[in-house]
């Protein structure tokens, strides 16, 4: 949600790969993550698989018969593309207001530090970011 309240709109897959650079920058610096996301190797660099299902598919997560949404802290907005050969577009947008209780200084100061180095590059570019030469991905 914290994404969401600094950069609109907000694309779904933006979304997924600021995920990765900040759980990555962490391990890089800290040696841990910050999301605890488990990702995924996919065509298109790494996905938090069940995020992703979640928010593209609205499937619930089930943890010891209790529904885990995010849906009372996200909505997720479908755009159509008017080309049929080409994906619909997904936008989220916060629902309430974000409570850094759940984040120390570093965690937020680096989320912060990543929005700023990628809040102006398109999902296609951080794609490609991702999967440049010394990337996990390239």
């Amino acid at each position: 949600m914290y994404l969401a309240t600094k950069i609109q709109p907000l694309y779904l897959t933006k979304t997924l790969k600021l995920l990765y650079l900040i759980d990555e920058t962490s391990v890089r610096e800290i040696g841990v993550p910050i999301t605890w996301l488990d990702y995924q190797v996919w065509k298109l660099s790494p996905v938090p698989k069940k995020l992703f299902v979640e928010l593209r598919h609205n499937v619930k997560e089930f943890y010891q018969d209790k529904k885990v949404s995010l849906e009372d802290y996200i909505t997720v907005e479908r755009i159509p593309n008017p080309v049929k050969n080409r994906f619909d577009s997904y936008i989220l947008k916060h629902r309430t207001t974000f409570d850094d209780g759940e984040f120390n200084d570093y965690e937020i100061e680096l989320i912060d530090r990543i929005i700023a180095e990628n809040k102006h590059l398109s999902s296609i570019k951080l794609v490609e970011k991702l999967h440049k030469k010394g990337t996990l991905w390239a």
